[in-house]
């Protein structure tokens, strides 16, 4: 890979020199313990191959169990969980097998080693087959089952009341059972100015490598506005220019919005919008049918964007309702393969969700919920797809 020893040497030195920020209050809480089971209908288990044999619909079964814990000190705070589950269908899935073993962990952590300084890791692994279409990791579930990682490590220092700067490593991948696997390091550098206690602008640049010896920087300014004392909204906006392993070289514009607003106490509403060239799609295969029948292609660049909204809101004491809209539309440029007519594929993405939560007791709840997808795609014909997923289930914690 390009990334030199020196980089990383200036990465670890910057880690040394610099410590954590904010005291935190001594507190603890006991591990929380949930239980979750669940039945369910989907109408298209594997909607990558439903145009070449039809939809295959069936009812499934679900449980899980999760465990979290916070604790934190003057100096330092932890916040872990884990979530394992089963899956098990009714009819046959030809995609993956009829039984699918899905767990989610996360692990935060932040030091404090004075007022100034402070050290914050974040880490998170899933392995299973559902898309993780928010982090571009699995789109649909031609994929298979995968396991995907990430962490992301940052000191942190206030050189004032008004400016603080966060330098940092961030690495992310995925590891699919088809053999296929993708990787990329991220050196981190932002720097933040508080103009006053409801606005705070950004500056950023990060430098990106993946394991097809793709690089990339990304350069980025923003801002952070408290708009009311329940409305916050942040916008930053840069440039990306990236290289393939030939030493071609393309650019991209970079954006990023997002907007929450706090109904009530326990009722919110969080919206979001960017544009983004990826910078670890350089070199992966992407299958569908063609009008000549079911092929794969190669395409350098991958362009994403994507508009969101989701919602909670709590009618009652004993009832919630949840529900979100998503739209990805995703360009492949620069072919390699020749398969295409012009060289790029377009494909769009629609998902509605919904769903209800009731409180039979204090520890017991009842859960409905619905996904609709709709997938379209100018010369790939696979990827005209829907599905309808449906769940009901009994969620207990103690």
């Amino acid at each position: 890979m390009k990334f030199t020893k020196f980089a990383l040497f200036a990465a670890c030195a910057s880690f040394a020199a610099a410590k954590g920020l904010y005291e935190i209050e001594e507190t603890a809480t006991p591990v929380d313990y949930t239980l979750n089971l669940g039945a369910g209908f989907d109408s298209n288990t594997s909607p990558i191959t439903s145009n070449a044999i039809g939809e295959q619909e069936s009812f499934f079964a679900s449980a899980s169990v999760g465990a979290s814990t916070q604790y934190s000190k003057p100096h330092y705070s932890l916040a872990t969980s884990l979530n394992v589950g089963i899956l098990q269908y009714f009819t046959e899935n030809i995609i993956e097998n009829d039984r699918n073993i899905n767990g989610t962990g996360r692990l935060n952590f932040t030091y404090n080693f004075d007022e100034l300084n402070r050290f914050t890791s974040q880490n998170f692994v899933f392995t299973g087959l559902e898309p993780d279409q928010t982090n571009d990791v699995a789109r649909d579930r031609r994929d298979g089952e995968y396991t995907s990682y990430s962490t992301r490590n940052l000191f942190g220092h206030r050189w004032s009341e008004r400016v603080g700067t966060e330098h940092g490593f961030a690495f992310q991948g995925a590891n699919y059972d088809s053999g296929a696997e993708f990787s990329k390091f991220t050196l981190v550098n932002d720097v933040r100015y508080s103009y006053d206690d409801k606005t705070r602008f950004t500056a950023g640049h990060n430098y990106i490598e993946n394991n097809n010896d793709t690089t990339a920087h990304r350069f980025t300014v923003g801002i952070n506005r408290k708009l009311s004392s329940k409305t916050g909204a942040t916008l930053d906006l840069g440039y990306s220019s990236l290289e393939n392993a030939a030493g071609s070289t393309s650019a991209s514009p970079y954006a990023n919005f997002s907007l929450k607003h706090q109904l009530s106490e326990k009722s919110v509403i969080n919206a979001f919008a960017s544009y983004l060239q990826d910078d670890t799609f350089a070199g992966r295969r992407t299958d569908f049918d063609s009008t000549t029948g079911f092929t794969s292609a190669q395409f350098e660049v991958r362009t994403t964007l994507r508009f969101g909204i989701s919602t909670s809101y709590q009618l009652s004491e004993k009832l919630s309702l949840f529900g979100g809209a998503n739209f990805v539309n995703t360009v492949l440029e620069d072919e390699t393969t020749s398969v295409t007519s012009d060289g790029e594929l377009v494909l769009d993405l629609f998902t509605i969700s919904a769903g209800a939560r009731y409180a039979l007791t204090e520890n017991v709840a009842l859960s409905l919920s619905g996904l609709i997808t709709e997938s379209s795609a100018d010369e790939a014909t696979t990827y005209d797809y829907t599905r309808n997923l449906y769940n009901l289930g009994v969620v207990a914690s103690f």
